[in-house]
């Protein structure tokens, strides 16, 4: 056949029995299910077909596209085609996928999926364990990230997701629609290196960092926000019992809200400051007194 060649396979048995064997040999299959569509380059396959009995199916890809986009797809077992609905029975890999093919944020950093696939057809239930190298999302580098997944009717569950953050560790679940795009992920972090969070090596403390990211689709309007709270620790040469506060990042705009510093003097509050295209903003900042409680600006 030549390259550029297409191909339609269309049974139409009528109850009757068929046994055959197909296969396939380095070729560029595409396929499509309600709105998602898929291009596999460099498929072998070989798939044997009992239609009273099961399709066993044995198919390695290279890289691929569309909805998609990753370096490698395989599939590896049965469906059974005795009931009177065929069941899944498939182990399935997926190499280095791309989470911003799938709007999920602007994530470049590729993640490989192990799974067994089960369930009716045409609906399959997938479970199994993702895992990131390294995961980067605005203001935050992870590494190591592992966790269970979940896919059923379009919805795609993360679970005991855990990796490294900031010299400390991190623990997050959350969701998304393959269709509407929609994400949502919580997050808690652990021992989390202040001197690398913030960027500066004069901040000596560890802290304790409760996010959360919302999204409807769009990358530009996800918004990451939660709360931090430190133990006691420096800044420079200058000793603070707690910094604690709230934070919210979205299109590259960080705001800080109710940062409170705890020291020996007293307590230190500031309303906002924030970061906009890496440019820092301050807001009044105020020392409270712990005598008398007077409240004096410094800023």
């Amino acid at each position: 056949r030549h390259p550029g060649d297409r191909h339609e396979l269309n049974l139409d048995l009528e109850n009757k029995r068929l046994k055959m064997r197909v296969a396939f040999n380095n070729c560029t299959l595409t396929a499509g299910y309600r709105n998602r569509y898929f291009v596999l380059n460099e498929v072998n396959a070989i798939i044997d077909i009992d239609t009273q009995k099961k399709l066993t199916i044995d198919f390695v890809t290279g890289k691929f596209g569309g909805t998609m986009v990753g370096d490698g797809v395989e599939i590896k077992g049965n469906i059974n085609l005795a009931q009177q609905i065929p069941h899944y029975d498939l182990h399935l890999e997926l190499y280095n996928i791309l989470p911003a093919s799938l709007g999920i944020a602007d994530i470049k950093d590729t993640v490989s999926i192990t799974a067994s696939v089960t369930g009716e057809l045409p609906n399959p239930v997938i479970d199994g364990h993702l895992d990131f190298k390294e995961l980067n999302i605005p203001g935050l580098h992870f590494s190591k990230v592992r966790g269970d997944l979940h896919y059923e009717d379009a919805l795609l569950k993360f679970t005991n997701v855990k990796g490294n953050v900031f010299g400390g560790t991190v623990e997050a679940f959350g969701d998304y629609h393959l269709d509407t795009k929609y994400y949502n992920i919580d997050a808690l972090g652990h021992e989390l290196l202040g001197s690398i969070a913030a960027r500066n090596g004069k901040i000596k403390c560890k802290v304790e960092l409760d996010f959360k990211i919302r999204s409807k689709g769009d990358p530009k309007t996800a918004l990451t926000y939660g709360s931090f709270k430190s133990g006691k620790g420096s800044y420079y040469i200058i000793p603070f019992d707690s910094i604690s506060g709230e934070f919210s990042n979205q299109n590259k705009h960080l705001e800080f809200k109710n940062v409170v510093i705890e020291t020996k003097m007293g307590t230190i509050k500031t309303d906002a400051f924030d970061i906009v295209n890496g440019k820092l903003h301050i807001g009044e900042i105020y020392l409270e007194e712990p005598e008398n409680g007077q409240t004096i600006k410094i800023i």
